[in-house]
């Protein structure tokens, strides 16, 4: 009998993703993640169990991306009581 390892989570530390990927390729990336939530929510499954956040404050998106992070942890921990 042969094991073979599975792969099953794929982890990317923020400040390598940060430090070596363009703005579009960060954005690609985001895009992917956001894909795959969808089709993920669309199975009736959980969200993706993680946050990219971007490490240019100044898009847009950023502040209103880590607002909603913080607004589900409050959540979260609301429901907890």
């Amino acid at each position: 009998m042969i094991f073979l390892k599975k792969l099953k989570y794929i982890t990317v530390k923020a400040d390598d993703v940060n430090k070596y990927l363009t703005t579009a390729q960060q954005n690609q990336l985001i895009n992917l993640v956001n894909k795959i939530d969808k089709a993920r929510e669309i199975d009736g499954k959980e969200p993706v169990d993680g946050v990219f956040v971007p490490k240019k404050w100044g898009e847009p998106y950023a502040k209103i991306a880590w607002a909603l992070v913080e607004l589900k942890f409050k959540s979260d921990e609301l429901s907890k009581l």
